[in-house]
């Protein structure tokens, strides 16, 4: 079990720097759609790892019904961040051509 917490922190803290990351991107960049990107990359890839290294740590703590529901969650996000993602560019896509179009 001892193998399993070491890789359960090691992924989690993979995540916590992946979402440290595209924090950091978010200060930086100022285009909508860079920002969307950068935004749904820390959605999809820094809270799941940090989220499956959760599970693994309670994996070898003998928690399996909890960890079950994290891995759910996980499974859930993978689902709807990129829809969630999509509809935001939609709108933000719409909200920049109706400015062109008044602006003319």
């Amino acid at each position: 079990m001892f193998a399993l917490q070491i890789i359960g922190v090691i992924v989690f803290l993979l995540g916590v720097i992946v979402m440290t990351i595209a924090s950091i991107g978010l200060m930086r960049f100022k285009n909508n759609f860079t920002l969307l990107h950068i935004a749904s990359l820390s959605d999809m890839f820094g809270v799941p790892l940090a989220m499956i290294g959760m599970t693994l740590l309670l994996l070898s703590q003998e928690v399996y019904s909890l960890a079950m529901k994290v891995f759910l969650l996980v499974m859930l996000l993978f689902i709807c961040v990129p829809i969630g993602g999509y509809i935001v560019a939609k709108i933000i896509y719409f909200i920049d051509h109706e400015n062109h179009k008044t602006s003319r």
